[in-house]
């Protein structure tokens, strides 16, 4: 949940600092956003798999 609570507040977040003009805020945000998705995803596909190929106990939520 807080996930997508960051996720959320990133996109809001992004045009703002864009109209700012300070570039390396923005990437910091965009960065970070694109790391999110990636951890989403990654959370996602380690509840199919369990993460027992890779010997990684994955948290699952129920």
């Amino acid at each position: 949940m807080a996930r997508k609570v960051g996720l959320f507040k990133g996109v809001l977040l992004s045009p703002l600092i864009m109209l700012g003009s300070n570039f390396r805020e923005y990437f910091t945000v965009a960065f970070s956003t694109v790391i999110e998705i990636f951890v989403l995803l990654w959370s996602m596909r380690s509840r199919i798999i369990r993460g027992t190929s890779l010997g990684i106990p994955a948290p699952i939520k129920t």
